[in-house]
C-alpha cells in the first residue's frame, strides 16, 4: 500500500515537472529552444456557424446577380395617357436605360460585395492556432468557404497582438506582416496554454 502511494506521488510529480519544462521555455529565459512536437495553444471550434454564414454569402450573391438578369432584361413600356391619379413610383418606367443599366450593375456589385466580405470575415477568425516544434513558429487554422480549413504557417516575429488576453473584451486583433486586415481570435475560445499563448502569439510586435 505504502508503495502504491509513493508510486502515485511520484507520477504526478513527473507530470507537473513536465508541464513546468514545457512553460519555461517560453516564459522565463529559454524561447528558442525546440520542442518535442507541436503545441495546440487556441482552440475554437465554431464550423457550423462560419459554414452558415458561407451559405449565406452565397445565396445572396446567387439572389442580387439574377436580380440584375431581371433588371437588364426588362422591356421598356409606356405609361398610358389616361393614367393620371397614379403614384410617382408606378410612373417610372424600369425598363428604360437610364434606369435598368444602373440597377442591374448595382444589384451584381452588391451581390459580390456581400459574398466578399462574408467570405473575408470567416477566413479572419481563428480556429487553431499551433506552435510548431522548432518553437520560432505558428500555425495559423481559419475558416475558409463552406467550413473548409485554411492553413498558414508564419514566424512568431511576423504576428502582433493589438491587445492582451486579459484586456481584450471580446476578441483579440492579431497582425501578420505581409496579410491584408487583422486576424480575430475569439476570446470566448478555448485557450489551451494560455501563458504560452502570452509570451509568444500574444506579444506585442513592431512590424
Amino acid at each position: 500500500m505504502l508503495n502504491l502511494i509513493r508510486s502515485l506521488k511520484s507520477a504526478t510529480l513527473n507530470k507537473n515537472i513536465f508541464k513546468t519544462t514545457l512553460l519555461s521555455r517560453f516564459i522565463v529565459n529559454e524561447p528558442s529552444k525546440t520542442l518535442a512536437k507541436d503545441v495546440l495553444i487556441y482552440k475554437n471550434d465554431n464550423t457550423r456557424y462560419f459554414r452558415i454564414m458561407s451559405f449565406f454569402c452565397m445565396s445572396q450573391y446567387v439572389f442580387w446577380n439574377y436580380m440584375a438578369v431581371c433588371f437588364l432584361r426588362m422591356n421598356e413600356t409606356k405609361l398610358k395617357d389616361d393614367v393620371k391619379d397614379t403614384s410617382w413610383l408606378y410612373k417610372i418606367n424600369f425598363g428604360e436605360s437610364k434606369w435598368r443599366y444602373p440597377l442591374g450593375i448595382l444589384s451584381m456589385v452588391l451581390g459580390t460585395s456581400i459574398a466578399i466580405a462574408g467570405f473575408l470575415y470567416c477566413a479572419r477568425n481563428v480556429k487553431l492556432l499551433v506552435l510548431r516544434k522548432d518553437g520560432k513558429s505558428v500555425s495559423f487554422v481559419t475558416y475558409g468557404p463552406f467550413g473548409r480549413n485554411i492553413i498558414f504557417t508564419t514566424p512568431l516575429e511576423k504576428v502582433s497582438a493589438k491587445a492582451s488576453r486579459n484586456s481584450a473584451n471580446s476578441a483579440i486583433p492579431l497582425k501578420v506582416k505581409g496579410k491584408m486586415l487583422h486576424y480575430s481570435v475569439d476570446t470566448r475560445g478555448l485557450f489551451v496554454h494560455p501563458q504560452i499563448f502570452d509570451s509568444t502569439v500574444g506579444l506585442r510586435r513592431q512590424l
